[in-house]
């Protein structure tokens, strides 16, 4: 038994691919694509850029506009205060205004004792100390502190200073320094 072969069937063309090119409406598409991501890019970099400027003035810029140093001794001891000179230096050749000066430090080694010029006090932290302040640094001018400290145990400790200010944003530094024990009582002890 043999299998008669296939016919077209009379109502059924064979295929003809289209002679019309999808490639005009695929480029028109590709091309609004495109247009729409240059746009969206546009106009998220302009509300980006003005963002920035927003925070810029609320102290968030990232721009290094002033430089913070501080100089501590490298050795003190326990339950002496020692001071360590602040030093905020504008580089950006505009006047500016420090509004606060803040010291984060591990309250189990570090203790703040005082600053020069006096500052107002903000809320106390466990580590950390604000200091609100109205210092007037001219362009290209620096600003001077002295923060005094007392080390409450011996070993290794660092602490991170900040400076901010509306028009510069944020400055800060690190110190470290080695806390010795305080000197032993001469003498034998007594009972």
């Amino acid at each position: 038994m043999s299998t008669p072969p296939l016919q077209s069937l009379p109502h059924q063309q064979p295929y003809q691919p289209k002679q019309q090119s999808d490639w005009p409406a695929m480029m028109a598409g590709a091309a609004l694509l495109f247009v729409g991501i240059v746009l969206g890019a546009a106009l998220g970099g302009v509300a980006g850029f003005f963002a920035g400027q927003q925070y810029a003035n609320w102290g968030y810029n990232w721009e290094p506009e002033a430089t913070l140093s501080a100089n501590a001794p490298a050795m003190v001891t326990v339950g002496e205060p020692f001071d360590v000179t602040l030093t905020l230096q504008d580089t950006s050749g505009a006047p500016r205004t420090v509004y606060s000066v803040d010291l984060y430090h591990d309250p189990s080694h570090l203790e703040f004792v005082s600053i020069d010029p006096p500052m107002d006090p903000g809320d106390p932290g466990e580590g950390y100390t604000e200091l609100f302040c109205d210092e007037r640094v001219e362009a290209n001018g620096s600003f001077q502190a002295t923060l005094t400290l007392r080390a409450l145990r011996g070993g290794e400790t660092s602490a991170t200073l900040y400076a901010y200010s509306n028009e510069f944003g944020t400055a800060e530094t690190r110190f470290s320094v080695q806390v010795t024990p305080a000197d032993p009582p001469s003498g034998r002890p007594s009972f």
